[in-house]
């Protein structure tokens, strides 16, 4: 049986990941498992309030900050001359440890999208180039990005000030609402029958 080129096929960086792999110690990775389980079991029950706004940031940013470095720093192998659909469920079986849906996701995705190169099937979504571990350490440090953005959004907001819509702002919305169109007196009869939160009473 013929084996499809795959894009995951150069594992030569993963041997240059090994030799830094091997000279750390296994506490350090057990350490960040633990802070990353850790951060992501606390951004699960945000409390949601002002102040957990920002927290939640904070903690959502260093995960993803422990993760990126986790797999940096921990590069695992895939069979080269398996297919690339097969090579991301084994990526997949590598890094389950982290227990991230976020990054199980990608790596199902990325599995999804090989495959359906492999069988012809068309797919405007591109294959990630390199290996799988390069494109989760590429994929992580992008989610640290956008995390570390909405952190410094959330700081700016807080030191600004800046409307959030949350529940006080759709109370607070429909107050208002009920205010402007609340009927004139004498024209209750007008809406005998209807109840005025209906919104096609709202014009």
């Amino acid at each position: 049986m013929s084996v499809q080129p795959c894009c995951c096929r150069n594992i030569v960086p993963v041997f240059f990941c090994e030799a830094l792999y091997n000279s750390i110690a296994p506490m350090t990775y057990s350490n960040l498992l633990s802070q990353i389980h850790q951060l992501a079991a606390e951004t699960k029950k945000p409390d949601h309030t002002e102040e957990s706004h920002l927290v939640e940031r904070q903690k959502q940013h260093q995960k993803w900050q422990l993760m990126h470095e986790y797999v940096r720093l921990r590069p695992f192998r895939v069979k080269p001359r398996q297919k690339c659909s097969d090579q991301w469920q084994e990526a997949m079986n590598n890094i389950r440890e982290l227990r991230d849906r976020d990054v199980i996701d990608f790596l199902w995705q990325q599995s999804d999208i090989s495959r359906n190169h492999e069988q012809g099937i068309q797919d405007v979504r591109p294959p990630r180039k390199g290996t799988c571990h390069e494109a989760l350490v590429e994929y992580l440090q992008m989610r640290e990005h956008k995390a570390l953005v909405v952190l410094q959004w959330e700081e700016g907001a807080q030191r600004d000030g800046c409307h959030r819509v949350d529940a006080a702002f759709h109370a607070r919305t429909k107050e208002i609402l009920d205010r402007i169109h609340a009927p004139d007196e004498g024209e209750e009869e007008k809406f005998e029958g209807y109840s005025l939160d209906d919104p096609w009473l709202r014009s």
